[in-house]
């Protein structure tokens, strides 16, 4: 599962926005993948009739020798999602 932010509302609930271009950035070690960030960006602010355009963009990291501890700054077993 991946959990992003879609979009806000200002502090008044008068505008509305969207974020439409989101950055995946994935490490992984030989067939494993050992981490995942996902960052939104681009905050359009949505008007009647208005076309907005999504976009997105991947990147990898190869992360060639991970010792246990650092393998340890990834998995946070307080967070579990069913």
């Amino acid at each position: 599962m991946l959990l992003g932010i879609v979009g806000e509302v200002d502090k008044d609930a008068k505008s509305y926005y969207m974020w439409t271009h989101k950055k995946l950035d994935i490490g992984y070690n030989q067939d494993a993948i050992v981490d995942v960030n996902l960052t939104s960006e681009a905050k359009v602010k949505l008007e009647p009739g208005a076309r907005i355009s999504f976009t997105y963009e991947v990147h990898f990291t190869v992360y060639c020798s991970l010792t246990c501890l650092v393998r340890d700054t990834y998995h946070d077993c307080s967070t579990s999602f069913s």
